[in-house]
């Protein structure tokens, strides 16, 4: 009855679509299921959020309209996940994006956020100065060796 309850419904040509938290060792693994009402070459799992989009997971035909794949987010956040299909005439059809809690995740492992903008990392990161310091004054040092060396030098005899 809960699986029933934690199921997302799709625009037709897609059916339903549930998703299961199987693995957390290495970010969190989820098992995505799919059903596809059509005859499709593939069908993929498009994992994204606004701030970037995750390379595309291949989905295993069960025989029965039903896709399954093992989709691997690298934090422990509320992704999106859309689907596509391919079908053999070369047109490919689009589903919207649902959350994986939408999709029967518990929101207890993700934290039910969604998923954090990326950090900007500084231009020159933390004690960076000291290094750009250091260098202009060693090539300031050299000018001034070499106009103490060269500048100073006797004038050439005629």
């Amino acid at each position: 009855m809960l699986a029933i309850l934690l199921t997302v419904l799709l625009a037709a040509p897609f059916g339903s679509a549930s998703a299961t938290a199987v693995d957390d060792s290495n970010g969190l693994t989820v098992e995505v299921t799919v059903e596809y009402s059509s005859a499709a070459e593939a069908v993929i799992a498009r994992p994204y959020s606004q701030w970037e989009e995750l390379p595309p997971t291949a989905m295993t035909d069960l025989g029965d309209g039903t896709y399954r794949a093992l989709v691997v987010l690298p934090t422990f956040e509320d992704w999106t996940i859309g689907f596509e299909a391919f079908r053999a005439d070369g047109e490919t059809d689009l589903s919207d994006g649902a959350t994986i809690v939408e999709m029967g995740v518990d929101p207890v492992v993700v934290g039910a956020t969604p998923p954090a903008a990326p950090v900007e990392a500084p231009i020159v990161p933390a004690g960076g100065w000291w290094l750009i310091g250091g260098i202009t004054f060693g090539v300031l040092a050299l000018a001034l060796l070499a106009w103490w060396a060269f500048g100073t030098a006797p004038a050439a005899e005629e």
